[in-house]
């Protein structure tokens, strides 16, 4: 089929792209393959995508309510190329349509790493939901695998001291909601950041990401001198973004993503000491910051 053909040769022009670091060839070549999808959806085409909304076996959205009109064709279409460009199906619901907008639902994500070549060994553990506030729960988890001979894993877990990071992952929890369907959140995230792991690319609760169905991994650059001055950037971001916290879990959250952003420069072949390096250098600052708030030197008093 034309559309499987397209994203297929786009998958392989962007992993070019990537290893020869052309970040302007990229955007040019997605903004082809986005054009050329559009062209592919034709009315026709749309009609029959138009009838797997608000389908278990096509995607649902958050219109599929009494009195709420269905997306019109635009609307699905967007999102449509959106999904199909990050190598999900039309069907399955491996995503959803949330606020006008692409969101990557569990399933498609599961079936993305599940599907990476290479992988196997793939294994979730989920603990028992802890809740912290009448709308939000803390889930402790992990997820491991390997491809290859090379291992995975990412864990969330309570801090085991005052000054270590709490990386349980926060959970919305909506009225009504049960255990069952927390830990169903919480699997989404997981494989949300396994496919962050495995692409190098963030994977946000909205799914805006172009990645491709199994792209390659991206390629080690040989001189990784520039790697650390990308470090010092994103350690001075930190720096400077910890002033501005609003509490604790404010730090950790943005000490978290400073972790995310080395990790993804770990990827890139910034070297393991460094990295290591890098990641204290993290933990230390966060400790600064939330000891200061606790003693009531900072802004912000919430505490995690």
């Amino acid at each position: 089929m034309a559309i499987e053909q397209l994203r297929t040769a786009t998958g392989s022009e962007l992993a070019d792209a990537e290893a020869q670091g052309h970040d302007v060839i990229k955007g040019l070549i997605l903004a082809k393959a986005m054009q050329r999808l559009r062209e592919l959806l034709t009315p026709e085409v749309m009609q029959d995508v138009m009838a797997l909304q608000n389908s278990p076996l096509g995607f649902m959205t958050d219109r599929n309510q009494a009195g709420k009109p269905p997306y019109d064709v635009e609307t699905v279409r967007d999102c449509a190329i959106t999904a199909l460009l990050q190598g999900f199906k039309l069907t399955g619901n491996e995503f959803n349509i949330i606020s006008g907008r692409f969101y990557a639902a569990q399933a498609g994500c599961q079936a993305r790493v599940q599907a990476w070549p290479g992988l196997h060994d793939l294994q979730i553990e989920l603990g028992v939901p802890q809740m912290a506030s009448e709308k939000g729960a803390l889930v402790a988890c992990s997820i491991r695998w390997q491809v290859g001979e090379k291992a995975y894993t990412i864990e969330c877990k309570a801090p085991a001291g005052p000054d270590e990071l709490d990386t349980r992952l926060a959970i919305r929890v909506n009225a009504g909601m049960g255990t069952d369907a927390i830990l169903g959140k919480a699997k989404r995230k997981l494989y949300a950041r396994a496919i962050e792991r495995l692409t190098g690319i963030s994977q946000d609760d909205r799914g805006d990401l172009p990645a491709m169905q199994n792209p390659a991994p991206p390629p080690k650059i040989e001189d990784t001198s520039h790697l650390a001055d990308l470090v010092h950037e994103v350690l001075d971001a930190l720096a400077a973004d910890l002033e501005t916290c609003e509490g604790v879990t404010d730090c950790d959250r943005r000490a978290r993503a400073a972790t995310v952003a080395i990790e993804g420069l770990a990827a890139r072949g910034l070297p393991l000491p460094a990295s290591e390096a890098a990641q204290r250098v993290i933990i230390d600052k966060r400790g600064q910051r939330a000891a200061a708030i606790r003693d009531g030197r900072g802004e912000g008093s919430n505490h995690a």
